[in-house]
């Protein structure tokens, strides 16, 4: 609630404010969708996209070279980060609400990003304003957060705050009273209270209101009647430790609701009446059964054991919960639900019907298994489940993948292939051991059928690769020491093989990687990927701006002077890094030696250096970091058919007015362009004139870019930007460069033979529509021109000379009238 009104208040202070803009961002525990940190940096870049189309340019380059991976929280922060320090943008207000719901793992990593932004030495370069909401858990949160100034809602802790709490539930008070058309009785009850003291008052509520959450949450489950707390427990138990909200149908069935055929009520109208009965401990949304608030679950799930038997009756263990939903599911799967080929859970609505749990269950029964004890028969090598010959086994796997979409279902997936992929330790452990709980000889007989521990499913995946890549680090420790071979390569995407020590580089899982490279993992292999990606396990890490992946790596002797292929382009490992975003790793590897202008063709008929490569991708910060540790700032680089152009140029002609600034600031020859053997050169002026690019055009022009270069060379009018805009017919850009106050009359002289204006240019090349924006801009027709010794006189006559009629005729229409009015005056 005080969010929103927050926001509505911030909302309309920044309506008028030019080039200031709000964001805000509600997490809610409701929707698990929303609740991790890529949705919150998708949902911030949407609404600057929406206010800005301009930043559009941060997103576009990226795609092009990372495709799928875009999407990632590393890539998706480096896009908000280098949008909120754009010069277009002046201040960015944002609220970001109930953080305290987001799942951890993702949120400490955002958190951490935050805190960095404000508080390392380039904080100054952003506009971001930032205010979070939230409660103090997890722990981490009030940690990170203590660095910046915070405000508790306890309102015994400050005046201020006491007074503001107080403003504000009257105004909401008031608010509701007057939409809800409140009877006077109520108001007279309101004035009652104000007779009595606070400290009167407050005594009344510590004894009969609970004094916070827990307390609150406590007595509300103390209201559940003694006869329901065990039906109630079982509800909680599902409710809060499932991986999604379940239907009331689902819940229905989990619970064991057994409805007779002939009742006039549904399982759904009967499991909706039990949910009533919680009190407000649960909500029925959409038909989905949750908890009230995340901190419903936190206090369900608190590890102290509580004194009092009647709350510790409903406090709920996690290893407890899991095996009772694991075998839950597990079980269901084997009685009827798989009976037959795989089950397409997304459109077979009469098969789900009648099982309403299959979808929960083919999707998360393997997630709640992976913290089972050995004991357990889920987790039983010998159960007919894991059989090679068992039918619902398949049935299960080809419903499970096609459910998730990613490919085909494979081949020769062994039970030690499952226990490694989901995590299942337990499951791997009883395969594996050679003193098991079961019958030793026989599973060893079924594990030598299964292929052994380096078998391979139909993608050439072994248990080992299926563990790394899923960041498993127990289970690539018991692969290992039991013998797993480390250097097999499977299939990571599209017919992409890489190994097992790739995987875990690529996905970040740090702990795995170090387990691999200490068992002596190939740092040098070179793996294809998603076809567009050529080299190593370092390579890939760098260019996704992994600083502790390729920190690790480097240090165990990979080779961090190795080139890659990179969506047909050839780079080098400072150039990936550049394109990556990560100064850190820039840093590390200019420590390292580096050639900080090391300029290689990147493909036929092209060079670039590590600073063209960053500007190319929009990375100022790297930049930045380049020119700071003595990248060549006007270094040429080359384009196709000998040109050469420099950073400048292509920013300008790119239209990257922020980067323009930049390398105008850090002292870029605003003159320099494009290098040919051509009779001449085209700067960075023109470049941005010709392409409509009119905040560079103004900058340039502040920069004084010199607009008459190479005057003292004979060369092409083309050299000047109004005349190369003439000469291109290029009438926006023409009109671009008179309304940024270009002399229209100009002249070119080349040497002491040719003098000519651009209204000569236009008039040669034919361009009737040019010509009169000139003349109506004021250019002067009586100017005279120098063509050698051929011909000295006004523009007027220059179409005569390559054959224009049409503008010849215009041409001396106008000179007529101007005569005319002479006269007249």
């Amino acid at each position: 609630m005080i969010s929103i009104f927050l926001a509505e208040e911030l909302e309309r202070a920044t309506t008028d404010i030019p080039d200031t803009y709000f964001l805000q961002y509600f997490c809610d525990s409701r929707r698990d969708e929303c609740n991790t940190g890529v949705a919150i940096l998708r949902g911030l870049l949407f609404q600057l996209l929406q206010l800005q189309p301009k930043l559009i340019d941060y997103i576009l380059p990226r795609f092009e070279v990372e495709k799928s991976s875009l999407f990632t929280l590393e890539t998706l922060w480096k896009i908000f980060e280098a949008m909120i320090c754009d010069a277009m943008l002046s201040t960015v207000y944002c609220i970001l609400d109930g953080l305290d719901e987001c799942e951890e793992s993702p949120l400490l990593v955002l958190l951490k990003k935050l805190e960095a932004l404000f508080s390392r030495d380039l904080s100054s370069a952003h506009c971001l304003k930032l205010l979070v909401v939230t409660r103090d858990h997890p722990e981490f949160i009030s940690e990170i957060l203590s660095n910046f100034q915070c405000i508790h809602l306890d309102t015994h802790a400050s005046k201020e705050v006491d007074f503001d709490v107080r403003h504000f539930i009257k105004v909401k008070v008031d608010d509701l009273s007057a939409k809800k058309n409140y009877p006077s009785s109520i108001r007279i009850v309101a004035d009652q209270l104000t007779k009595y003291t606070w400290s009167e008052v407050e005594e009344a509520l510590k004894n009969h209101f609970p004094p916070g959450l827990e307390e609150l949450y406590a007595r509300m489950l103390l209201q559940i009647r003694m006869d329901r707390r065990k039906t109630a427990a079982k509800i909680l138990l599902w409710v809060t430790m499932t991986f999604r909200p379940l239907s009331l149908l689902e819940l229905s069935t989990a619970i064991d609701i057994v409805v007779e055929p002939s009742a006039s009520f549904s399982r759904e109208e009967v499991m909706r009446d039990k949910v009533s009965h919680y009190g407000y401990f649960l909500t029925v949304t959409n038909d989905k059964v949750r908890l009230i608030h995340r901190s419903a679950k936190d206090y369900l799930l608190r590890k102290t054991p509580d004194l009092n038997a009647k709350f510790e009756f409903f406090r709920l263990k996690e290893e407890v919960g899991n095996s009772e939903i694991a075998q839950k599911c597990f079980d269901y799967l084997q009685n009827g639900a798989l009976i037959g080929d795989k089950v397409d859970l997304a459109s077979n609505s009469l098969h789900l019907k009648a099982f309403p749990l299959l979808s929960y269950a083919v999707l998360y029964w393997q997630h709640h298994a992976n913290s089972l004890a050995r004991s357990e028969y889920v987790v039983n090598p010998l159960h007919p489940f894991y059989n090679e010959k068992s039918q619902t086994f398949k049935s299960w796997l080809g419903t499970y993948w096609v459910a998730i979409g990613k490919e085909e279902p494979p081949n020769l997936f062994t039970p030690l292939h499952l226990a490694s992929w989901f995590g299942i330790l337990s499951l791997a452990e009883n395969i594996l051991s050679k003193k098991g709980l079961f019958e030793t000889q026989k599973l060893s007989f079924i594990f030598k059928n299964w292929g052994g521990i380096n078998k391979r499913d139909s993608y050439g995946r072994t248990a080992l690769w299926a563990a790394a890549s899923q960041g498993h680090e127990s289970l690539v420790r018991l692969l290992l020491e039991n013998g797993a071979e480390i250097n097999l390569t499977g299939e990571l995407e599209r017919g992409s093989r890489v190994t097992a020590l790739f995987c875990a580089a690529a996905r970040g899982h740090i702990a795995v990687l170090q387990l691999l490279l200490k068992k002596g993992g190939n740092v040098h292999d070179e793996s294809e990927t998603l076809g567009y990606f050529r080299g190593t396990a370092l390579v890939w890490a760098v260019g996704k701006g992994d600083k502790d992946v390729a920190l690790l790596l480097i240090e165990n002797k990979a080779n961090w002077q190795a080139k890659c292929e990179f969506d047909g382009l050839t780079l080098t490992m400072l150039m990936m890094a550049a394109i990556g975003g990560n100064e850190a790793i820039v840093q590390l590897l200019l420590r390292k030696g580096a050639k900080i202008d090391e300029e290689i063709e990147i493909r036929s008929g092209f060079s670039a250096t590590a600073l063209s490569v960053a500007i190319e991708a929009r990375n100022r910060a790297i930049v930045q970091v380049l020119l700071e540790n003595g990248a060549d700032i006007d270094r040429a680089t080359e384009l196709k058919h000998g040109s050469k152009v420099t950073a400048l140029y292509s920013a300008a002609s790119n239209g990257n007015e922020d980067m323009v600034r930049l390398l105008l600031q850090k002292g870029a020859d605003a003159e320099a362009g494009i290098q040919n053997n051509g009779p001449f050169q085209k700067t960075a002026l023109i470049a941005a004139a010709l392409n409509g690019h009119e905040a560079v055009v103004q900058l340039l022009l502040k920069n004084e870019a010199n607009i008459r270069a190479n005057i003292n060379r004979k060369v092409a009018p083309g050299t000047v930007a109004l005349f190369v805009a003439a000469r291109a017919q290029n009438e926006a850009a023409v009109q671009l460069l008179l309304r940024n106050g270009v002399d229209i009359n100009t002249t070119m002289e080349v040497g002491d033979r040719l003098r000519v204006t651009a209204l000569y240019v236009a008039a040669t090349t034919g361009d009737e529509a040019t010509a009169q924006i000139l003349l109506k801009n004021g250019a002067d027709i009586e100017a005279k021109i120098k063509l050698g010794s051929m011909f000295e006189g006004p523009a007027v006559w220059a179409p005569s000379f390559t054959g224009q009629e049409a503008v010849l005729d215009f041409l001396l229409k106008a000179a007529k009238k101007l005569q005319l009015r002479k006269k007249r005056m």
